[in-house]
């Protein structure tokens, strides 16, 4: 779906629920970041929603094709992997790149060598370039983590 055609959907359905006098709230948009597809698509992505959120847990298991669940090759599971950094990288970019806040979710949010081998948020200004929340409730409820203090406050 293209920006004008989501936009237009709102639009639409937004119409319809005055008309039927139902209150409602502006929706915001996102898109889960936790395939490298998605990594690699970040910069087209970012163009059509309003936040990416960073799944950190899959997005390293489908990075590394490592199973966590599986005992045999769980320890090769490893956040801080140069494959794994790089994506996260390209996406906080492609989010700063585009004006839209990226969340972090996962393992990697209550990570703090995360913030400073990835995230680099800004310490200063109302905005941040990325929001480490160790407590997104689920990957389908993105939005209802737009928490907009950074968890990584106060690192060197």
């Amino acid at each position: 779906m293209t920006s004008d055609a989501r936009k237009q959907s709102f639009e639409e359905e937004a119409e319809n629920l005055r008309e039927s006098k139902i209150n409602f709230k502006e929706v915001s948009v996102g898109a889960m970041i936790e395939v490298p597809s998605a990594v690699f698509m970040a910069n087209k992505i970012a163009q059509v929603v309003d936040f990416f959120e960073l799944g950190t847990n899959d997005l390293v298991q489908y990075t590394l094709a490592v199973d966590r669940g599986n005992d045999e090759v769980a320890d090769w599971f490893r956040t801080l992997h140069p494959a794994v950094l790089h994506s996260i990288d390209q996406s906080l970019k492609a989010g700063r790149q585009a004006g839209i806040p990226v969340i972090v979710c996962g393992e990697m949010a209550s990570t703090p060598g995360l913030c400073r081998a990835a995230g680099r948020p800004r310490r200063h200004g109302s905005e941040h370039d990325a929001v480490f929340h160790s407590s997104c409730p689920s990957r389908h409820r993105g939005h209802r983590c737009r928490n907009r203090e950074a968890h990584c406050g106060g690192l060197p």
